[in-house]
């Protein structure tokens, strides 16, 4: 039984893979249904291949590089990668000017610092200002002495009209007095003593001239009965009597004449007196009006040194006029210098002003174009990445002499502040391009950027 099974057992038959159909259908149609089937191949076990060449291996490589090469032509996008720095342009520099001629003693600040408008930047001697201030003290001093002297010059008038015064009220009082005793000389005790003494004197000349005139008298000194010698001392007694009554008159002129002169004295006193007083007067008023006009001058100087003082408080300290920071480098060495009035001091650039200049590969300069989106990421570590877009790309190349290659500049205005973000400041850059290519050819410039600049 085992014989015939193994008689009945058909071999195997190997069909070519150009014959492409497998002896599995036939066989099954021409045996038997009652014969067993034969044991399963064993498919760790490979078929030998009667002509020897490996036709399926070949397929399998030319679909993979049929593949690879159809994808490799799919359009995608990319990017182009450089370096960028951050930069300001001329018109986004504050010019901090010299406020006067002065020397900078010290200065506040270094390159780089950033500042603030108000902060102090340096401090500056302005000899000039100190020499006008200096020049408007003496000339004030000089102004309020001249006042001083013409307060005094007041006072001194004001006295001395006051005491011309108080004399001319008395001297004006004295001629009164004087101007009625020479009008009525008769009231004076003086001439009333004298013209009390003449009505004696007359009285007695009366009484002794009707002795002497009566003819009793006559008769007696015809007849002897009085002697002429009796009779001359009656006519000398009349001469007496006579001589004092004009002695008296005489003595009453005499009185008179002094009152008068007196009276004369004292107008020749007053008028001297009312010149005195309008000099004084006039002294008076020239001091007043000395105090009157220098005083608008005095607080006119007053300004003009308070205005040269102010200037100098402010500008002894140069203040920064903006935000912004600070790019003049090597600042120590304005220490001591002398600067004119308007004169460039240092420069402070806005913060928020700045623009990017990117160098880009020789290469990669058909895949910039203004317009297109630049991503930026600072060296400084801590620091955003930010966006920007080409606005500007220069017709010239830019040619690195160390590395011997040529690049394209691109430049992009940074609108938005960004802190912690300096001047000078370097950047990485990612320009991502508009239009799409072939991803052998990204590949490749990746292959060839890969080592030349880091990404992002």
């Amino acid at each position: 039984m085992t014989q015939q099974q193994a008689q009945t057992t058909p071999r195997l038959k190997v069909v070519p893979p150009n014959e492409g159909k497998t002896p599995s259908s036939q066989a099954q149609k021409n045996e038997p249904q009652d014969q067993p089937k034969p044991p399963p191949e064993n498919p760790s076990q490979p078929q030998e291949n009667k002509s020897g060449f490996p036709y399926w291996r070949w397929v399998v490589v030319g679909g993979i590089l049929v593949g690879l090469g159809a994808i490799s032509l799919i359009p995608v996008p990319t990017a182009v990668r450089g370096e960028a720095q951050a930069k300001f342009t001329s018109e986004e520099r504050d010019v901090q000017h010299m406020p006067e001629t002065g020397i900078v003693s010290e200065v506040y600040v270094e390159s780089d610092d950033v500042v603030e408008k108000g902060d102090p930047l340096a401090m500056i001697e302005t000899q000039q200002l100190e020499e006008e201030i200096s020049d408007w003290q003496i000339r004030i001093e000089e102004r309020l002495t001249n006042i001083e002297a013409a307060n005094q010059q007041t006072l001194v008038s004001r006295a001395e009209i006051e005491r011309l015064q108080m004399r001319k009220s008395h001297l004006f009082q004295r001629i009164d007095d004087l101007e009625r005793e020479v009008n009525n000389p008769q009231n004076l005790p003086q001439v009333q003593s004298k013209l009390q003494q003449i009505a004696s004197y007359q009285e007695q000349l009366q009484e002794v001239q009707k002795l002497v005139e009566r003819k009793a008298f006559k008769d007696a000194v015809k007849a002897g009965a009085i002697s002429q010698d009796r009779k001359k001392e009656y006519q000398d007694q009349i001469h007496s009597l006579n001589a004092r009554i004009s002695e008296a008159r005489e003595e009453i002129e005499a009185i008179k004449q002094r009152k008068q002169e007196e009276l004369q004295r004292q107008q020749d006193r007053l008028n001297e007196l009312l010149a005195s007083e309008r000099v004084a007067e006039q002294n008076l008023v020239k001091s007043q009006a000395s105090v009157e006009n220098q005083m608008p001058l005095v607080e006119k100087m007053r300004n003009e040194m308070a205005q040269r003082q102010q200037r100098q408080s402010e500008h002894q300290i140069l203040k920064a006029e903006q935000d912004g920071t600070v790019v003049t480098s090597e600042l120590y060495k304005l220490e001591g210098q002398l600067f004119q009035q308007g004169e460039m001091v240092l420069e402070i650039a806005d913060p928020q002003r700045l623009f990017a200049k990117i160098r880009i590969r020789q290469e990669d300069s058909d895949l910039v174009h203004e317009g297109t989106k630049v991503t930026l990421k600072p060296y400084e570590p801590g620091l955003p990445t930010f966006d920007v877009t080409v606005s500007e790309i220069q017709e010239k190349m830019e040619t690195d002499e160390q590395l011997g290659k040529s690049f394209l500049i691109a430049i992009a205005n940074i609108e938005q502040h960004h802190p912690g973000l300096k001047p000078n400041a370097k950047l990485y850059a990612k320009i991502q391009t508009p239009h799409k290519i072939p991803l052998y050819e990204r590949l490749r410039r990746e292959f060839v950027n890969l080592f030349k600049v880091r990404s992002l």
